[in-house]
């Protein structure tokens, strides 16, 4: 799963390497999904073999199923805050919670916030803090046995996202077993122009995995 993707030039990347799904972020105001919607299907029009999802802020969710979408949706990304109901987007599409995981980096914080996520979704931790920082949690989750329980006894799929630099993320991925992995699209600079070795790299390692 890639999120933020904003660009063909990730799109049509993410894809070959085989991605699964492309998480487009939608905008804030819903004044500018007209313009959004327009920009994705032009995307896709280049892209095959991913399905797509939506990413969701606290406020615009509700609002999002009583659009017209031009491309097939296969379901939304929404954070833990937000206020669910199981049939919140009808029971035909993919719910998943987002837990921003650097704002709960200890084990008594991160089984508070998973305890207060309604278990009938699957969780997708995000981490919005620099690299060195994950590297950091990182480690401590590999020296403790009591993370290991954590996510074990989690009752849930879990995905994981992985900042591209990270030095210690194929060890975590050795130790726990993650229902999936996430990837993080960035901006470019120059259209059609961008420099993938970072992402091959660990692309390339988590295949061997």
């Amino acid at each position: 799963m890639i999120l933020n993707v904003n660009n063909l030039t990730d799109a049509r990347y993410y894809a070959a390497r085989g991605a699964d799904y492309l998480a487009f972020k939608f905008p804030n105001a819903m004044d500018e999904a007209p313009a959004f919607l327009k920009k994705v299907e032009s995307i896709l029009e280049w892209v095959e073999g991913v399905k797509i999802l939506l990413h969701c802020n606290g406020s615009n969710y509700k609002l999002i199923e009583t659009l017209e979408f031009p491309f097939n949706i296969e379901g939304y990304i929404v954070p833990n805050t937000a206020q669910l109901t199981k049939n919140i987007f009808g029971t035909e599409k993919k719910l998943i919670i987002e837990i921003v995981f650097n704002r709960c980096p200890t084990i008594e914080t991160f089984n508070k916030t998973l305890a207060e996520t309604k278990v009938n979704f699957p969780v997708l931790l995000t981490w919005e803090s620099n690299v060195k920082a994950f590297d950091a949690l990182c480690s401590e989750i590999l020296s403790s046995t009591d993370w290991k329980k954590t996510f074990d006894n989690a009752n849930r799929d879990i995905f994981l996202q992985l900042p591209i630099a990270a030095e210690n993320s194929l060890s975590l991925l050795k130790y726990f077993t993650f229902q999936g992995i996430i990837l993080s699209a960035s901006e470019e600079t120059i259209v059609g122009e961008k420099n993938y070795d970072a992402e091959d790299d660990l692309l390339d390692a988590l295949e061997v995995m």
